[in-house]
């Protein structure tokens, strides 16, 4: 029969983030520096310093997570998500807001557009790489999943079988 054994499911647990690019999005440079050196361990950064300049940079290479402030002049955080999560080909990209708007409200309005996690500012810099590492992380790991035969697979009787072959 077509069963997948149980070694077969990936080990995700220490993730690679070798090659995995972030977008800082904030008109505040010395947010945007500390951002990444926080981070530049880990990932290649990238910066822009408003919404229209990220668009631009995401022309020359597509970021794995974007990290970005709301109130911002040009195009501000909110107009980017709306944008990103109009492009099929920018859709599925992470977004953290870290900003000064913290209202319950603030923050429901950015889940409404998309947003993955909302951090106020003042953040703990651990919190940020906290919620950036399990974003990427789980990120991966339904990339590994769905890449997998697992994703074409159920379990049944303690068995992962095929799904075509459930009935």
């Amino acid at each position: 029969s077509d069963t997948v054994e149980k070694e077969s499911i990936p080990d995700t647990s220490e993730f690679a983030t070798e090659g995995r690019t972030l977008l800082i999005v904030d008109d505040e440079a010395q947010i945007r520096n500390l951002i990444e050196d926080l981070f530049s361990d880990r990932y290649t950064v990238l910066q822009a310093a408003d919404g229209h300049a990220a668009i631009e940079v995401m022309k020359q290479r597509r970021p794995d997570l974007i990290i970005s402030d709301i109130i911002m002049p040009g195009m501000n955080g909110s107009e980017l998500v709306r944008e990103l999560k109009s492009n099929p080909f920018t859709a599925s990209i992470p977004v953290v807001f870290l900003t000064s708007k913290v209202t319950t409200s603030d923050h429901i309005s950015g889940y409404e557009l998309g947003v993955e996690a909302y951090i106020p500012k003042p953040f703990h810099p651990r919190h940020l790489q906290a919620v950036v590492n399990q974003l990427i992380s789980s990120r991966q790991s339904l990339r590994d999943y769905y890449n997998s035969p697992l994703s074409q697979s159920d379990l049944y009787n303690g068995n992962y079988i095929q799904e075509k072959d459930k009935n």
